[in-house]
């Protein structure tokens, strides 16, 4: 499998659901071939940015979904090879089951699998600065059970190295494509840019690594 890495512009920022769909089809709309399965489609915000006629299902936990799966309770209920493009987008983190689900990805993709991981150390950045504030939802102890939590804690670096050393990904995909989202910027980027290596610069100030692979 060929591995290849590229910057998202630092001119694209999203800020909500929404925003994040419109960039979906902006920076990747070329993969997204018909019939698309976009796993972890919350309301459906990247249906309403395709095309009217667009061979389209989501599947999430809510009842907005077109079907309705618990990942970290079942497989994907579908035929293997059943939609050209897979798409799952900040979901396996929130997953016990993270490298089941991730494999149930590629069973049912024909040609591309769209996957993208936080860099939970950019956010945990953030959150240190807010000394005197609650941890967030998705890593604090909140005082009634939640219902998004994420399960695993990783930086850039171990989310590259699991998108890359997967086996089901290395036996079926020709090529990966990582592309690294920035989000919004402070001083402090522009100061690491100067004062640290890559590595742990990625670590540090990555937002979100985005993954295309190539199955045919």
């Amino acid at each position: 499998m060929e591995v290849l890495e590229k910057n998202i512009s630092l001119d694209e920022i999203y800020w909500d659901r929404e925003e994040k769909a419109s960039f979906i089809v902006k920076n990747f709309g070329v993969y997204l071939a018909e019939p698309l399965l976009d796993i972890g489609c919350d309301k459906k915000q990247l249906y309403f940015k395709l095309p009217g006629s667009f061979n389209y299902r989501g599947l999430d936990i809510s009842h907005a979904a077109d079907i309705i799966c618990d990942l970290d309770r079942s497989s994907v209920p579908l035929r293997d090879k059943t939609y050209n493009t897979v798409l799952c987008s900040d979901v396996l983190e929130h997953l016990e089951n993270i490298h089941f689900a991730f494999s149930e990805l590629f069973r049912v993709a024909r040609k591309y699998v769209i996957v993208s991981l936080p860099n939970c150390w950019c956010d945990f950045k953030f959150l240190i600065r807010q000394i005197d504030q609650p941890s967030g939802k998705f890593y604090g102890l909140p005082l009634s059970p939640p219902a998004d939590r994420h399960r695993w804690f990783f930086n850039f670096l171990e989310a590259r190295d699991f998108l890359v050393s997967q086996p089901v990904a290395r036996r079926k995909a020709k090529t990966l494509t990582i592309y690294k989202y920035y989000g919004a910027r402070s001083i402090s980027y522009y100061l690491g840019r100067l004062m640290l290596t890559r590595r742990k610069f990625d670590n540090l100030f990555v937002n979100t690594l985005w993954a295309v692979y190539t199955l045919e």
